[in-house]
């Protein structure tokens, strides 16, 4: 049934000699990934150049990860209830509805499309794709938990402590629940990689080549509405889940 909660989505197993990747092996492969990403900060490079230097960090390490990781795909049955989960990635062009817009930069846009991508293939890969993969014999709810807090230190740890990057952390663990969802219940890792890739392109470097300011009432106000609107669907859905899963029992 195609908007069935229950059984749906196989993920896809990461494996290392035709076996599946520990927990503790899966956090070793996240951490070298966020120490990788702290070499432009070691070498003091800044601007443009630190974010094409994070390019290729990225697409080497996911090029890495499937060269040297086995992995099998599964048959997927989408489900749709997963679909509006995707709407976290048009909340900053909303709220640009009630901005002022100052042109268009077409650089800007064009360089965040390569910089998204190469960001949410090596992401979904290491904290959906490996990570959550790893939590076998948890239950789906405590691989949404586990996985999506593992993606939000390592946005906290990657920059440095401030108030800024606390805010940065719950925003990155929300976005992690909902990319951990849509990779277990709906979509598999490339609906993972999508929903990530949609949501800093558009809500990111779409939002800010058209002059988006990440501040005001708006954008807040936006933000804060629609993401809880989100979350409660989120929560509903993981409750059907496991209210189905009880009464399977």
């Amino acid at each position: 049934m195609l908007l069935s909660l229950q059984g749906q989505v196989k993920p896809i197993e990461f494996t290392h000699m035709g076996k599946r990747i520990g927990f503790i092996d899966a956090l070793v492969i996240a951490l070298v990934y966020l120490l990788c990403l702290c070499i432009p900060s070691i070498a003091s490079i800044s601007g443009g150049n630190r974010d094409w230097i994070i390019f290729l960090i990225q697409a080497l390490f996911a090029t890495s990860l499937f060269a040297f990781l086995g992995y099998r795909g599964a048959a997927h049955k989408r489900s749709l209830l997963a679909l509006p989960l995707f709407l976290i990635c048009f909340t900053n062009p909303l709220a640009l509805a009630f901005q002022k817009k100052s042109g268009f930069d077409y650089e800007l846009l064009v360089g965040g499309i390569f910089l998204s991508l190469s960001a949410a293939i090596a992401e979904e890969t290491i904290f959906r794709g490996v990570l959550l993969d790893s939590l076998e014999g948890k239950a789906d709810w405590e691989k949404i938990l586990i996985s999506s807090l593992a993606f939000a230190l390592a946005h906290l740890l990657s920059s440095s402590f401030s108030l800024g990057s606390l805010i940065q952390f719950g925003y990155s663990f929300v976005f992690g629940l909902f990319a951990s969802y849509v990779y277990l219940k709906g979509f598999g890792l490339l609906g993972a990689i999508s929903l990530h890739f949609l949501f800093n392109l558009i809500n990111g470097y779409l939002f800010s080549s058209l002059g988006g300011q990440n501040s005001g009432l708006a954008f807040y106000a936006v933000n804060l509405v629609v993401g809880a609107l989100l979350i409660a669907y989120l929560v509903m859905l993981i409750l059907l889940d496991m209210r189905k899963e009880k009464s399977r029992r």
